[in-house]
């Protein structure tokens, strides 16, 4: 697949967790990425626009006529390049332009910035739609910043729950859910709820306290 992106879920600043935890914020962010532009500069008009599932090749998907529905209500969820919807969505949150300087805030009126976490040696597919996608962010009042790192330290600050949104991974092609949980459930800390996933690789060892 292309390009995913998580926002940590377990992030320590109370708003900012709140934030990525809401679904409709979430439902903004996808609804302004411009997939189309996406896939004819990245992608040279191969692949399909999808929000980011498991592989429609994954057992759960292919049972019978309505396993194959449920995928592609999941593959197009939010998928549709709509800012108008991304900037209402956003609205109806609270997250607006509260002091007038071109760029949204939190519900509160504080300022909000949204880091994307990239380690320095990302290739040049992330790296090229990152820089549309962080485009397509700002145009709808969102202030997003680009924060490259040296890689060993952006793996111990993701690990430990510290960084704010990732990219630079890929879906796996299944061959199931249960072979490859990790998409849908927190049980390792590399996607998107690092903390819960260090909680369930250390339960039941001397680490775990």
């Amino acid at each position: 697949t292309g390009m995913m992106y998580f926002w940590n879920y377990d992030h320590p600043d109370d708003k900012r967790r709140e934030l990525y935890r809401n679904p409709k914020f979430k439902q903004a962010m996808s609804h302004a990425m411009d997939r189309p532009r996406i896939k004819k500069v990245v992608y040279y008009e191969t692949g399909m626009m999808t929000t980011g599932t498991m592989s429609p090749k994954a057992i759960e998907f292919n049972f019978n006529e309505e396993a194959q529905t449920l995928y592609q209500r999941a593959r197009d969820a939010y998928v549709e390049y709509d800012t108008a919807k991304a900037e209402a969505l956003l609205d109806e949150i609270g997250v607006v332009d509260a002091d007038g300087d071109g760029w949204r805030d939190y519900p509160d009126g504080a300022k909000l910035e949204i880091p994307v976490d990239v380690p320095a040696d990302a290739g040049d597919e992330c790296m090229n739609t990152l820089e549309i996608v962080a485009e397509n962010w700002r145009a709808v009042g969102l202030n997003v910043i680009i924060n490259q790192m040296p890689p060993a330290e952006f793996d111990t600050e993701w690990q430990a729950g510290q960084l704010s949104i990732h990219t630079n991974w890929e879906v796996g092609d299944g061959p199931d859910h249960l072979l490859y949980p990790s998409w849908v459930v927190p049980n390792e800390p590399a996607r998107w709820a690092p903390l819960c996933g260090n909680r369930l690789v250390f339960k039941g060892t001397e680490k775990e306290d």
